[in-house]
């Protein structure tokens, strides 16, 4: 798990729900990412359109996965998807809030579905990086590390 808390208040946590205990090469994992108003005050979270439908958000989560060691390379994702530097995109969702604010103490909590197919056996870190949609709503990461057997 990873928690990064900002001056504002605002926290963000991620963490890994590991199948039987490890991660295997062609696991699917579940990640849950808890974006936290740690604030004495409500914070505003803008109505936002995605696939045709209006929902209140925080923001978009932006997310990237990088293999650590000297082989950086995983042969599974396909040459097309953007990198920077070691990292590769992983994908972006909206980080939904069900509510026109997110009060004091409350979370938006989103999921994401890790697919590791193809991934090479070794240490690994996901990205999640907070876009705001609103300037009370601050840019915020966490990170994860985990292990594909």
């Amino acid at each position: 798990m990873d928690e990064q808390t900002d001056k504002s208040g605002f926290a963000m946590t991620a963490v890994i729900k590991l199948p039987k205990g490890e991660i295997v090469a062609g696991d699917t994992v579940l990640i849950t990412v808890c974006a936290t108003n740690a604030s004495d005050d409500p914070l505003a979270t803008p109505l936002q359109e995605y696939s045709n439908f209006e929902r209140n958000a925080l923001g978009g989560l932006q997310c990237w996965i990088e293999r650590l060691g000297p082989e950086t390379e995983i042969a599974a994702i396909p040459a097309q998807i953007v990198r920077t530097g070691n990292r590769y995109a992983a994908g972006g969702f909206p980080s939904v809030n069900f509510a026109s604010k997110l009060e004091p103490g409350k979370s938006a909590v989103t999921q994401k579905k890790v697919k590791t197919e193809g991934f090479p056996a070794g240490q690994y870190r996901y990205y999640i990086d907070l876009q705001p949609f609103s300037r009370n709503i601050p840019k915020t990461s966490a990170v994860l590390q985990f292990t594909v057997k």
